[in-house]
């Protein structure tokens, strides 16, 4: 995951925010939320471990955050990792919670979206499920909140692994060659929108292995625009 150890699982995010921000110098990585993230625009809130939790104080920044408007885009898991991810759904404030159960098989898309663009539909390996909010998928993995549409769940952190980034939907495994990935760091760099998604369509991990120190939360800024 973004700001992870040095093995490279998950570098293939990096390289996507990056671009998607303008390039490395205008991401920021902080190893808590215990700020007030004041003149950023966008958070990528990293899973983790299963016993992590989000504190307080966290809770109170992020609150005030997503209240403001701005993108957020957080990375649960499954099951095992539910305390993590109602620690933030708590957050919101809009009655979202996590399942307990797991899920693992085939989504289609359900919401027409700039996330769901291009997208054939998603492969899923113990995914974790949400209760509430905009699923953007037929089971609730990858879900929107609020009225402002700009928070970002994603409760399979373990679909964005470097092994699976460049396999093909129909390949049977478990992404859609990263294009899901890279429609989210599109997403969160994107100048923030009031407007909710368009319609709503219905058609026809084992744990993620994150490796140790995975506890850090990204907060990225856009470099400001230079005065024509």
């Amino acid at each position: 995951m973004y700001g992870g150890p040095p093995n490279n699982a998950f570098s293939r995010v990096t390289t996507s925010l990056n671009t998607a921000f303008g390039g490395a110098a205008n991401v920021t990585v902080f190893s808590s939320a215990n700020s007030t993230f004041a003149g950023f625009d966008a958070l990528w809130i990293d899973l983790r471990n299963s016993t992590g939790r989000i504190s307080s104080s966290e809770a109170t920044n992020l609150g005030q955050f997503i209240a403001s408007g701005r993108r957020v885009v957080f990375m649960g898991e499954n099951q095992g990792f539910n305390g993590w991810n109602n620690s933030f759904l708590s957050v919101l404030g809009v009655g979202g919670s996590a399942s307990p159960n797991n899920l693992s098989g085939v989504l289609t898309v359900q919401t027409v979206h700039p996330l769901t663009q291009g997208l054939t539909g998603l492969r899923t390996s113990s995914a974790g499920q949400a209760i509430g909010g905009t699923s953007l998928f037929s089971s609730n993995v990858a879900t929107l909140w609020g009225g402002q549409q700009n928070v970002l769940t994603y409760l399979d952190a373990s679909n964005l692994d470097q092994a699976r980034w460049l396999v093909p939907f129909g390949g049977g495994r478990l992404s859609d060659e990263g294009i899901f990935a890279n429609n989210i760091s599109a997403w969160l760099a994107a100048p923030s929108t009031l407007t909710a998604p368009s319609t709503v369509v219905p058609e026809p991990s084992t744990y993620a292995m994150l490796g140790l120190g995975l506890a850090a939360l990204g907060a990225i800024s856009r470099r400001k625009r230079q005065a024509a």
